[in-house]
């Protein structure tokens, strides 16, 4: 058997993968090797399935020595892989991770991690690196938000899986209902936003007001972990991703302002090949990426693009971006550089899904710092560009 490793989504691993596991590593130890959606095809480096004759137990499989996960650029038939072949775009491995966030809590003499688990990918990612940086020191919240209908639906299957995570990571957890305080709050800011609206003439959006009600979650949370991190001294974690970050799909009230972000460097499926290689269970590692802001809500259907996609593009744009800038230090798209980057033969995305994405990015660039592309490029293995 020869050529890439034959993937296939539901199964989350490669099937090669699978049939030549060396002995002692599960095959849910095994990093994201291989994940197929939407025309996207990721392999990471390390696999040596393509290398070996015959796919049997008695196969070498995968070599378990590899300590990264390097992702390059690499189009594929049918879409885009990310593969390796360069020693650029370098997703850390979450024990190096662990290491770095170590080394930050002992120069920073803080004594704990606290993570807010909310049953998806990016929290359980942090959590992982949380736990492998500070057993013992490191424990979750669980922070409900939503009223009582919600609670007996969507997000109560959260909150199970919140607790699965955490428990499957032996992190110690406490569970705080907050959707009292939530409907408290509310009322109160409503009240004096209609006042201000009414009495002032200052004008109010009904869209923007469910939004900033809705919005009140994340907010909350991060209050609460800040709490819970002063008590115990320690930090709060973050999990924002890379890509949440170049769309600015988080809230700079809520993530956005924790104290350390140890995925922010990591696509989707990154992220997800980090909960693989801890052994998560795959109805966690698929779960569909939700904010839980309002019933039936979802990443992708409020975005208008797949996360693959989005990754695809991602990863594209800083190859472009190492070979001419393309990019400001917030990680936006140049106005200058959008149509140039449109009209490439190699647009890794259609064209539509692209401009989605640029939009996206640049309608959001007060949500980003101006050291944010430097940071990313440099936790993946780039020289910062000239110019």
């Amino acid at each position: 058997m020869t050529g890439t490793p034959a993937c296939h989504r539901r199964a989350g691993r490669c099937r090669r993968a699978r049939a030549g596991t060396p002995p002692g590593v599960g095959a849910r130890a095994l990093p994201a090797l291989c994940r197929r959606a939407c025309g996207v095809r990721l392999r990471a480096e390390g696999c040596r399935a393509a290398e070996n004759s015959g796919g049997g137990a008695g196969g070498r499989g995968i070599h378990a020595r590899t300590p990264h996960i390097h992702y390059g650029l690499d189009v594929l038939p049918g879409g885009i892989g990310l593969s390796s072949g360069t020693d650029r775009n370098t997703a850390a491995s979450a024990e190096e991770r662990s290491a770095g966030e170590r080394a930050y809590m002992e120069a920073a003499q803080r004594g704990a991690l606290v993570c807010s688990l909310s049953g998806g990918v990016d929290s359980a990612a942090s959590a992982i690196v949380a736990q492998g940086a500070a057993p013992g020191r490191a424990f979750a919240l669980l922070l409900p938000c939503s009223s009582e209908a919600e609670l007996q639906g969507e997000r109560g299957k959260d909150i199970v899986d919140a607790q699965r995570v955490a428990d499957l990571l032996g992190m110690p957890r406490e569970t705080i209902n907050l959707s009292d305080l939530w409907r408290t709050a509310v009322a109160l800011y409503e009240a004096h936003a209609r006042h201000l609206a009414e009495k002032r003439g200052i004008p109010l959006d009904e869209r923007k007001l469910a939004w900033a009600i809705n919005n009140l979650k994340p907010t909350l949370r991060m209050m609460t972990g800040g709490f819970f991190a002063d008590a115990f001294e320690g930090l709060t974690v973050g999990t924002d991703n890379a890509i949440e970050n170049f769309l600015g799909y988080f809230s700079i009230r809520g993530d956005g302002i924790a104290d350390r972000q140890p995925i922010r460097d990591c696509t989707k499926a990154e992220v997800r090949g980090l909960l693989e290689t801890a052994g998560l269970p795959e109805d966690l590692i698929g779960r569909t990426p939700t904010a839980g802001l309002w019933p039936g809500q979802t990443d992708e259907g409020e975005l208008g693009f797949t996360y693959d996609q989005a990754d695809a593009f991602f990863v594209w744009v800083l190859e472009r971006h190492a070979e001419d800038p393309v990019m400001d230090g917030t990680m936006t798209v140049l106005d200058g550089a959008r149509e140039r980057l449109l009209a490439r033969a190699d647009l890794p995305v259609p064209g539509d899904a692209a401009r989605l994405i640029i939009a996206q990015n640049r309608r959001t660039r007060f949500k980003r710092k101006s050291d944010d592309l430097a940071a990313v490029l440099e936790r993946r293995g780039f020289a910062t560009p000239r110019g």
